[in-house]
């Protein structure tokens, strides 16, 4: 297990039922990256929580709208980290927001002309890039996961993203075989976590750290005390207690 596992918690950007004041049950439960998920037509990798969160943004998936969340981060006392979570989109290319507003950029998706030139923008700009890594990988996604000069987020089960109960028992094999291939960056796991048992067992298979996507959503929708509760509960996780 990683001395210091990091908590990787999906903040949607303009969802009516998730406020900025949510981010105060973030802070308590002391998240390292906070993902500002951008609203998009086709979030192709997620299940219903999170496309039902995007159909209910009051958004049009343009870089200005994360500003009231870019300032509310802000001013958390812990500063987690600032991780752009888009899919590929040729509007937010040449957009004039200033990218020093956030840490890390994960862009989901094939490579390609759109995608490449997103991730560059924000590279010359300074921003890291985290990389996204099916479940099935192959050489092509070793290769882009070398790319990465932040994490790398390796999905735990296969599917789309959304509430699970079922346990990765080749997870620690996959994550032997990025390490045996080079990858030398921290590897986060999500997709379907959404218990204190499967965090126990990421952590005891290597992994650096998970990402919360459909379950904090959950949460959240539950109220703050709600998802307080949960957020501190796998904050004591991670930290072995």
């Amino acid at each position: 297990m990683h001395k210091n596992p990091k908590l990787v918690c999906y903040y949607p950007v303009n969802d009516p039922k998730i406020s900025l004041d949510h981010l105060k049950s973030y802070e308590k439960g002391e998240v390292d990256f906070i993902e500002i998920g951008l609203k998009t037509n086709n979030p192709f990798l997620d299940g219903i929580l999170i496309k039902e969160s995007m159909k209910r943004s009051l958004g049009f998936g343009y870089l200005e709208e994360c500003q009231n969340t870019i300032n509310a981060i802000n001013r958390m006392k812990n500063k987690p980290r600032k991780v752009l979570f888009m899919y590929s989109n040729k509007k937010l290319l040449n957009n004039n927001i200033m990218w020093k507003n956030f840490d890390v950029i994960l862009c989901p998706g094939r490579l390609g002309s759109t995608r490449d030139n997103i991730l560059l923008q924000a590279k010359d700009r300074n921003v890291l890039t985290a990389e996204f890594i099916k479940y099935r990988f192959n050489k092509s996604d070793i290769q882009r996961a070398k790319s990465s000069s932040s994490y790398i987020m390796l999905q735990y089960l296969s599917g789309k993203t959304g509430i699970k109960f079922d346990f990765d028992l080749n997870l620690s094999k996959r994550i032997t075989r990025l390490r045996e291939n080079g990858i030398l960056k921290p590897i986060f796991l999500g997709v379907g976590i959404s218990t204190i048992d499967q965090v126990k067992h990421i952590l005891d298979s290597g992994a650096d750290g998970i990402v919360l996507g459909s379950s904090l959503l959950n949460a959240a929708i539950k109220g703050n005390n709600f998802l307080t509760e949960f957020l501190c509960r796998i904050r004591e996780t991670l930290n072995g207690k």
